[in-house]
């Protein structure tokens, strides 16, 4: 057997390990209670109750049915003791083909029936090909490093994870499982025990110690502020920042509007047109320069701002 957090040895640990934390298929929450149904998703009890009485025992996820197949008995003729009907007609069957529903896929545009389509979370249709070539474009942009969820190609809402590893092919399967499994798998700082967490705030189960699980520091010292915790836009000041999407928010002064990274508060506008060395140092989405020129032939805003080439944020 391998090692349970960097696979070197073994290629079947990934999947092995990501088993043995049992994540919910539909709440996606790690729970030791979540159990295999009959249509083959991890589903905890509560979602499981949930699709019985709401859905009619019909899993969200898969769209297969969770509960036993009903066996109908042959039942054996027996003398009908009831009023008869007069002149009975008997049954006609219509032959009339009932016109196919067609659905359209919202990336390549395409016409596909209804088991051609997979539906998203946000009632969004796409076809397997268009979803299985976006989710390599993001997997080959280093995507899955920053986020645990990929976000829909139409309103940028989360795709569900086990929608995603059903369309990926073998190879982006290992890759994704192994990426997400390594964004739960938290290390503590003061003990260096080893849990599981889904949350930016990690809390030790061993020594009880809080720390963000980004940048490692405890949970007072923390630098990687998210937007809950500032309460005034770094450049206008104005206290009012609405969160846009899951990487960035922005300024809802009509004066200022700019962007900003959730995490690190560094702007967007120098990220976008330098390259990500513009974030700051403890952020996840931070790369080293390696000294590519031609990221500075175009000017931010804040260069022309300025006057000058914008520095990078200390």
């Amino acid at each position: 057997m391998g090692c349970t957090f960097c696979f070197s040895k073994t290629e079947e640990q990934p999947e092995m390990a990501l088993n043995s934390f049992k994540i919910c298929s539909k709440c996606e929450n790690n729970k030791t209670s979540a159990k295999t149904s009959k249509c083959g998703c991890f589903l905890c009890p509560t979602c499981r109750d949930i699709i019985i009485d709401s859905f009619e025992g019909v899993c969200t996820v898969c769209h297969n049915s969770i509960l036993n197949p009903i066996k109908h008995s042959k039942h054996l003729p027996t003398e009908n003791k009831g009023a008869k009907l007069k002149n009975p007609e008997p049954l006609k069957k219509s032959n009339r083909l009932k016109t196919p529903v067609i659905y359209e896929c919202e990336i390549c545009l395409g016409e596909f029936s209804r088991d051609q389509m997979l539906t998203l979370d946000c009632n969004h249709y796409f076809c397997s090909d268009c979803l299985r070539d976006y989710f390599h474009k993001l997997l080959k942009e280093g995507k899955h490093k920053m986020d645990k969820k990929f976000p829909c190609v139409k309103c940028q809402a989360p795709i569900n994870t086990c929608l995603i590893q059903s369309v990926l092919d073998h190879n982006d399967t290992e890759i994704y499982n192994k990426n997400l499994l390594e964004n739960y798998i938290v290390e503590c700082p003061c003990c260096s025990y080893v849990f599981t967490s889904d949350h930016k705030i990690a809390k030790c189960s061993k020594c009880a110690f809080h720390f963000c699980s980004l940048c490692k520091r405890s949970r007072k010292l923390c630098l990687c502020k998210s937007s809950e915790r500032f309460s005034k836009c770094p450049v206008c000041l104005n206290k009012f920042i609405k969160k846009e999407d899951c990487t960035k928010i922005f300024c809802t002064n009509q004066g200022c509007k700019v962007e900003f990274c959730h995490i690190c508060f560094a702007l967007f506008s120098p990220i976008l047109e330098h390259g990500n060395h513009y974030h700051h140092e403890f952020c996840r989405y931070y790369c080293e320069y390696l000294g590519n020129d031609d990221k500075y032939k175009n000017l931010c805003v804040m260069c022309k701002k300025e006057g000058k080439l914008c520095s990078r944020p200390m």
